[in-house]
């Protein structure tokens, strides 16, 4: 996916929406999201029930914005086998808050 600035047309990056620093706590809140999606209990159960890698999984610039928040997108291979396809990671933008750049594009769709 790009995703791009619609005024300045400029793709933007996770750089430009996140603090720095943010990685860390960002892949905790994509490792929740998952493990709650495919209805797990931790990544290790993700790992032996569905050869997914969640313990492992990293934040890769692949994402896509909506009014409610934003998805990520790892393609086969990326952190499963290819048998499992593409694996979309939905997270609201509230559970980012604390990671947002004040004056990112993506911080006024955030209630107060």
């Amino acid at each position: 996916n790009y995703t791009f600035d619609r005024k300045s047309k400029d793709v933007i990056s996770e750089g430009d929406l996140f603090i720095d620093g943010y990685g860390p706590e960002l892949n905790k809140i994509l490792q929740r999201a998952l493990i709650k999606e495919f209805g797990r209990k931790s990544a290790q159960e993700m790992e032996s029930k569905d050869g997914i890698y969640a313990a492992d999984l990293t934040s890769n610039d692949n994402f896509r914005l909506d009014d409610k928040g934003m998805t990520y997108t790892y393609n086969p291979y990326e952190i499963a086998p290819f048998a499992i396809g593409i694996i979309e990671i939905f997270i609201p933008y509230e559970e980012v808050r604390q990671l947002l750049r004040p004056q990112s594009i993506i911080f006024n769709y955030i209630q107060p």
